[in-house]
């Protein structure tokens, strides 16, 4: 028994004063741990809704409030089911059928209907309080699980595409040793996941390529976290393979590497069509080439076929006409006195204008002196012709033993250098020039070289050089047909050095079949 404290004979009663205050400290006593606990229910991060057996709400704190976009006091009233998005009230009817049923704890995920906003994922908690001598009432819990549902539908998107993807994926730890792979990397390596899972990439090596290539791979994933290229793998029956491959690091959040994610595209096929576009190029380059020496072979023949024309008509000119024009004037000087002297002689001087103009004639199509002296003692007497005609100096220079040459390169030549120089008189604006002319075991190579204006040797320069003659493509032409080269050195200031090269085995009499 516990022993009451009983006042003595001498303790004087309470003060009537103090009484009306002990009593307020006693109900203020009371009253506190209410206000503590609905201080708490109102600040709560969970909403909390109290609702009748109408699913009425009776009550709701501030976080439900802001879930269903309303005050806690205009929440009064209402129908919890009303803010509900309309897709999801089954599941909440039912919900709300079962407690009203059974006291039992439910639970479910549903859509709340926001003000013209999208709706956002919650999840539901209710249990039904039963008291005899009062209605049930429902206790219901809204936890915002938007972010949770955005994040979860995330995972399931990049589930989706991990799977079904047509490129081959693979993620690998920060070591290399496979962690997964989809149905695509099984389809194209031939390799299941549980062959893979846990071994290292270099299984899949085929030997084409050096360790310099893998240790440039990883050094590029490592400093930039990213590397992307063509590689050849071999698959599980022992077939090569091509693949265009991307990997990518994933770093956490101080920056580590934590896993490499591996896509890659089988590109064999396309390996194959481009060896085979390859092949295909190279066989038409050959038949273009074999076809083009065909053609330079039959521009050749007619090249040369027109010089021997150009001499046998010269020659004509030279025998026939040059002697006929020669007689003529032997008889106009002989005639018998009583012509009038200035008759014979203007007939004279006509005379000699045609023989000039026959000599003229000749020389251009193929002068004699190339015939009878060769091409040595033609280039001198094309540069005292340079220097008589267009007051151009000539400076020749030659090095090494000039073999015979064929007549028709040989005049070629002669009509090349004739030409050159021409332009150098006429566009140059220097008067000096120099003809160089160089043979040695391989070949022969003509140089003019000047010091003037010079030009720019762009397409549109052979129609500035282009006279009588033949221009610089005609030129060119020429020499490529009989399988030489031609090489110009100019610029605008610097002057012109134009060089014809052509093989000894094309050139040379000995060589000639």
């Amino acid at each position: 028994m516990i022993p009451c404290k009983l006042p003595s004979d001498t303790e004087a009663p309470p003060d009537a004063d103090q009484a009306p205050q002990q009593a307020h400290e006693q109900r203020s006593n009371e009253t506190l741990p209410l206000a503590h606990y609905r201080q708490l229910f109102d600040l709560a991060p969970m909403g909390y809704c109290l609702l009748d057996a109408q699913g009425l709400i009776i009550e709701a704190n501030l976080a439900a409030a802001r879930l269903l976009d309303q005050t806690p006091e205009t929440l009064v009233g209402q129908k919890l089911s009303g803010f509900i998005f309309r897709d999801d009230r089954e599941d909440y009817k039912r919900i709300h059928n079962r407690l009203l049923e059974s006291c039992e704890t439910q639970a479910c995920e549903l859509r709340l209907a926001r003000n013209g906003g999208t709706p956002s994922w919650v999840r539901l908690e209710a249990t039904a309080v039963a008291k005899s001598d009062q209605p049930r009432l429902l206790h219901v819990a809204l936890t915002d699980i938007d972010l949770h549902k955005c994040n979860e539908e995330q995972l399931k998107l990049a589930a989706g595409v991990f799977t079904h993807a047509r490129e081959g994926i693979m993620i690998t730890a920060a070591d290399g040793m496979i962690v997964d792979v989809n149905e695509s990397f099984s389809r194209i390596t031939g390799y299941s996941r549980n062959e893979v899972v846990g071994q290292n990439p270099r299984l899949l090596s085929s030997g084409r390529h050096e360790k310099a290539f893998y240790a440039a791979l990883w050094r590029d994933l490592i400093e930039k976290g990213r590397w992307y290229g063509e590689i050849w793998n071999r698959r599980k029956n022992g077939g090569v393979y091509a693949e265009l491959l991307s990997i990518s690091a994933l770093r956490d959040r101080h920056g580590r590497n934590r896993n490499y994610v591996a896509l890659f595209a089988d590109i064999t096929e396309r390996k194959h069509a481009e060896e085979q576009m390859l092949e295909t190029k190279v066989n038409l380059e050959a038949k273009v080439n074999d076809r083009t020496k065909q053609l330079r072979a039959v521009a050749a023949q007619l090249m040369m076929s027109e010089e021997r024309e150009r001499r046998m008509l010269a020659q004509e000119l030279h025998d026939n006409l040059g002697q006929l024009l020669a007689i003529i004037k032997i008889k106009l000087t002989s005639l018998a006195t009583g012509l009038p002297q200035p008759t014979v002689n203007n007939l004279v001087e006509l005379v000699d204008q045609a023989d000039q103009a026959v000599r003229t004639i000749t020389l251009n199509l193929s002068p004699p002196i190339l015939h009878t002296l060769g091409l040595r003692s033609a280039f001198e007497w094309l540069a005292e012709e340079m220097e008589r005609r267009y007051q151009l100096t000539v400076h020749l220079d030659s090095e090494g033993e000039l073999k015979p040459i064929v007549d028709e390169v040989q005049a070629m030549l002669f009509r090349s250098a004739r030409e050159l120089l021409i332009n150098v008189a006429r566009h140059a604006e220097t008067s000096e020039a120099s003809l160089s002319f160089l043979c040695n075991e391989s070949r022969l190579t003509l140089a003019v070289s000047d010091n003037g204006r010079g030009f720019d040797p762009g397409p549109s320069s052979d129609d500035k050089n282009a006279q009588n003659g033949f221009g610089l493509s005609s030129i060119n032409e020429r020499v490529v047909n009989i399988g030489g080269e031609m090489e110009i050195d100019s610029s605008p200031g610097n002057g012109t050095t134009i060089t014809l090269t052509i093989p000894i085995s094309i050139s040379a009499k000995e060589h000639r079949p």
